[in-house]
């Protein structure tokens, strides 16, 4: 069992200090305050720089642990199975013991194995995330044939919100999802009637069963796969009903 009084880590669907014998998370580093990288240009005849952009970089998250073992054997067959457990080929979820509620994105890049001179000691693990942000859990609202305003009281001052899935049932032959208070719009033609439909905004896939619609995408007028929604949002949905799948997403 997890020891609450300390921190823990769940990597993709497990749990570090559960799955290693002697593991224990004792430290975080890298999810404080970030410095933006910023694009600039120096014009001639003028002091300062002109500012043409700026991004958040993504973030390195250092986790420092502690392995406590009985003797150099299960010492190196702990290790083993960390390392396996760590050594993903595709982006996993990382859950943090302060964190509850909410994940980042990933990948193992590396790290420092406890001494080899010692039955214990402590290690540390590096993992790069693909963007500076964390998720909250996957929330959602049903989306009727008409205007829906999404409310989420608790991330008005959080930032955005993360489309990942909507789901709809087709009633019309052109199906229309619009954002009315950004503009963003998802527009799906030669529909059939009371087909269902995915659009899968984390795979940038259309489906409906094992079948493929991105070709049904009205490429020149739809925001797919980046259709933003915020707190207080209203989204007009026509041609159909259905669902939308998202997280709230903050620094």
């Amino acid at each position: 069992m997890i020891n609450k009084t300390y921190q823990f880590v769940k990597w993709g669907d497990r749990y570090l200090e559960n799955m290693v014998p002697g593991y224990q998370t004792i430290n975080i580093y890298g999810r404080g305050a970030l410095s933006p990288e910023v694009e600039s240009l120096k014009p001639k005849g003028r002091d300062g720089d002109y500012i043409i952009g700026k991004r958040l970089p993504s973030r390195e998250i250092t986790i420092e642990y502690i392995l406590t073992c009985k003797d150099h054997l299960q010492k190196r067959d702990s290790l083993n199975l960390l390392h396996s457990l760590l050594l993903k080929s595709e982006e996993e979820m990382l859950e943090i013991g302060d964190e509850i509620g909410w994940f980042r994105r990933g990948f193992y890049i590396g790290g420092e194995d406890p001494p080899d001179d010692r039955k214990d000691g402590i290690g540390r693990i590096k993992i790069l995330t693909t963007d500076p942000y964390r998720y909250s859990e996957l929330r959602s609202v049903d989306l009727i044939n008409g205007r829906t305003t999404l409310y989420e009281p608790d991330a008005a001052d959080s930032g955005s919100f993360y489309t990942e899935k909507i789901e709809v049932t087709i009633s019309n032959e052109i199906l229309t999802i619009t954002n009315l208070t950004n503009g963003d719009k998802l527009i799906l033609r030669e529909m059939l009637e009371n087909q269902k439909v995915s659009l899968d905004f984390l795979k940038a896939e259309i489906r409906s069963g094992a079948t493929n619609l991105l070709k049904k995408l009205a490429f020149e007028s739809s925001d797919f796969p980046d259709f933003r929604i915020k707190h207080k949002d209203t989204i007009e949905l026509s041609g159909g009903s259905g669902r939308i799948y998202y997280r709230i997403r903050s620094l």
